[in-house]
């Protein structure tokens, strides 16, 4: 999903992942179940906001 969201590779799509996971310091598996559920986006207007 984040791989077609952002149109980068699934290598790519899983740094972005780890990056997410260690700069909100939560767990790599909650951050993946959050973007699976679609309560998570990595679409350019989500990466602008913090809340994100």
């Amino acid at each position: 999903m984040v791989a077609a969201q952002l149109d980068i590779s699934v290598g790519q799509a899983l740094i972005r992942l780890k990056a997410h996971s260690f700069g909100n310091d939560r767990p790599l598996k909650d951050v993946a179940r959050d973007v699976v559920a679609r309560t998570l986006r990595f679409d350019t207007q989500a990466e602008q906001d913090p809340k994100q």
